[in-house]
């Protein structure tokens, strides 16, 4: 049972990052093609450019699988962002990868945290509040749905 909710919780996250990270395309172009957000469509022709993203999480075995899994079936369900997922250990050594990276002027675009970590590093700078990009003038696209 322990493990069937980890493993709800573990797909539950990954869709809510996966509705977030829609938030980074735009409106839809000629073709269908969509666009990031704030920019045009690629002229017709024109291949659109591919917005990567780096997706770090913490869970390994089955729960690790299944956010994987997402991850390419969000991958395979359009052409405008493609997400690497990056197991970075524990919840420890993913926080302590990610204040490195930060320090350092890197790190993913999108990672999973704890919920002691979403405070501290939100008050340290190291995370910030999708919610003015969800509320601003380009709103927030939901194009990815996963139904389980």
């Amino acid at each position: 049972m322990r493990n069937k909710n980890l493993l709800l919780q573990c797909l539950t996250s990954l869709v809510l990052t996966m509705l977030v990270l829609t938030g980074c395309v735009g409106q839809v172009g000629p073709g269908g093609a969509a666009s990031p957000a704030g920019e045009t469509a690629p002229e017709a022709g024109e291949a659109p450019e591919v917005i990567e993203l780096t997706y770090w999480h913490t869970n390994p075995g089955p729960a690790g699988e299944a956010q994987d899994e997402l991850v390419e079936m969000f991958n395979e369900s359009q052409d405008s962002i493609h997400v690497t997922s990056e197991f970075q250990g524990g919840y420890s050594d993913l926080a302590t990868n990610l204040l490195t990276a930060f320090a350092a002027g890197g790190g993913p675009e999108v990672t999973q945290l704890g919920t002691f970590e979403i405070r501290e590093f939100y008050k340290s700078g190291v995370i910030i509040d999708v919610k003015p990009f969800i509320d601003g003038a380009t709103g927030f696209v939901i194009t990815f749905v996963v139904v389980l």
